[in-house]
């Protein structure tokens, strides 16, 4: 390899061993990637580092985490540090935000995960450049976080910005289709931000935004035939005299199965929008961390992030 041969004659080569790493990456050869990364970095230009640090951090995101949990962290710095060398990298902004969803301990990383890309995306706007893996992504955190309108947007300009890009307008449909079917299915019927079934204790009131006490509820039905985190159902309350309903998105791993009674605790309730060209949607979601189905602890499932760092 003529990357190889570089290196025997220039053994500070940092583009040779740059280039390996990457190649490496591609190959799925972990483990010399990393070698070729800690080269690069020994011998890299103080201009060329930003970039190299965000593409050894998208190695340890590429490396099963489950095996190796400490690759999160590693790639969590990496990301950081590419950020501190250049604040106007976007590669290393996106770089930033792609760990954070991949590190995903707290509702604090999902935020600060949306600063990141949001962050990445201004950068290209102000280049008048495209960023639609990015503007994807962005669009799919927000759709977890149930901001319809601003996820519906962001997946939108993602496929202006790359008609090949068919995912970003199968999820502005997608979400579309759930918002009206949450509508449809709820009129009537749905829930009010005051009152919910307590599992313990009786009737509580509920109100927009964190509340902490245990409610339980039953599936009736996912509102979306696509099997992906993460998913959504129409729920109702266990007490049949109310026949209250609202929305339920979780990241649960497994289909919940209709009839199935799901306990929460600390339920976070938001108001969900979404308005398109000819039509306006506004439902009552519910999620939560903490959930049992059926008396067993749900596994949280694996989000796929569109792409990473080019």
């Amino acid at each position: 390899h003529f990357l190889t041969q570089a290196i025997r004659f220039d053994q500070q080569n940092f583009f040779a061993y740059f280039q390996l790493g990457v190649a490496s990456t591609k190959a799925l050869n972990y483990r010399r990637a990393e070698l070729m990364f800690n080269l690069a970095r020994r011998f890299a230009p103080q201009e060329c580092l930003s970039d190299l640090l965000s593409q050894f951090s998208q190695l340890y995101r590429l490396i099963d985490s489950e095996q190796h949990p400490e690759v999160l962290q590693k790639s969590l710095q990496l990301s950081r540090e590419a950020v501190e060398m250049n604040p106007n990298s976007d590669q290393a902004w996106f770089s930033l935000g792609l760990s954070l969803l991949k590190q995903q301990q707290s509702e604090n990383d999902l935020a600060k995960a949306g600063q990141a890309l949001r962050k990445a995306i201004q950068i290209r706007e102000l280049e008048q450049k495209p960023f639609p893996d990015c503007r994807f992504n962005y669009g799919m955190l927000l759709k977890m976080r149930l901001d319809f309108q601003s996820s519906f947007e962001q997946f939108k300009m993602a496929y202006e910005e790359d008609s090949s890009l068919v995912q970003a307008q199968q999820q502005a449909q997608l979400l579309e289709e759930i918002a009206q079917t949450a509508v449809n299915k709820c009129q009537g019927r749905q829930i009010e931000p005051c009152v919910f079934q307590d599992a313990q204790k009786g009737i509580f009131g509920m109100t927009v935004g964190l509340n902490k006490f245990q409610i339980q509820f039953r599936i009736l039905t996912k509102l979306t035939k696509e099997n992906q985190i993460p998913q959504f159902y129409l729920i109702q309350c266990i007490d049949k005299q109310q026949n209250l309903r609202a929305v339920f998105c979780t990241e649960a791993q497994k289909e919940l199965e209709t009839g199935a009674v799901v306990v929460l605790k600390e339920v976070t309730v938001k108001l969900v929008h979404l308005k398109t060209k000819t039509l306006k949607y506004e439902f009552l979601a519910l999620q939560s961390a903490n959930m049992t189905v059926d008396g067993k602890e749900y596994q949280k499932g694996k989000i796929e992030w569109k792409s990473e760092v080019q």
